[in-house]
């Protein structure tokens, strides 16, 4: 049986939406801890995660496709250490990533090809996101024990920026 790209992107909606709740969670358990720096990069990636959700859904009705939301499941919302979480986000991620490559070999497969180059620049995106959390990560581990060096990473997340993009086409 053929996998359906619709029902595949429509499944991807959902785990952009369920991404942006679990950075969501993860910001508000930063924010907890003291760590408001990290609460703000947190705060951001939720919002990167919607930007995302919207550029499937722009993609769905470009191309006359049926879109569904499906409930979104409940995140995590307690992590021990700013490892913890980061280990947490490194692997959501990854697993994100796996997603994005198998739906793009089905595009690719079903000659898909407007849906294949989309697949094809969030799986270049999702590079540079694992990239920033194995870095983050590395350092929040290079951190332990010393709770100045912590709050200067700290101030640092905090002076991400977000610029909105265009998609509300």
């Amino acid at each position: 049986m053929e996998i359906n790209i619709c029902d595949t992107i429509n499944g991807q909606i959902n785990s952009e939406l369920w991404s942006s709740y679990l950075y969501l969670s993860m910001s508000i358990e930063s924010e907890a801890k003291g760590l408001k720096g990290f609460a703000k990069w947190f705060q951001i990636q939720a919002l990167e995660e919607l930007a995302d959700t919207k550029k499937f859904i722009n993609h769905m009705n470009s191309t006359n496709r049926k879109i569904y939301l499906y409930p979104i499941e409940n995140v995590p919302s307690e992590w021990e250490t700013a490892s913890e979480i980061f280990d947490r986000a490194l692997e959501h991620e990854e697993k994100i990533t796996i997603l994005l490559k198998g739906m793009a070999n089905i595009a690719n497969e079903q000659k898909d090809k407007e849906t294949f180059d989309l697949l094809s620049w969030f799986i270049s995106k999702q590079a540079e996101r694992i990239d920033t959390i194995k870095d983050i990560l590395s350092r929040i581990v290079d951190c332990e024990g010393n709770q100045y060096a912590l709050s200067l990473l700290d101030d640092e997340l905090g002076q991400r920026t977000y610029k909105e993009p265009n998609i509300l086409k």
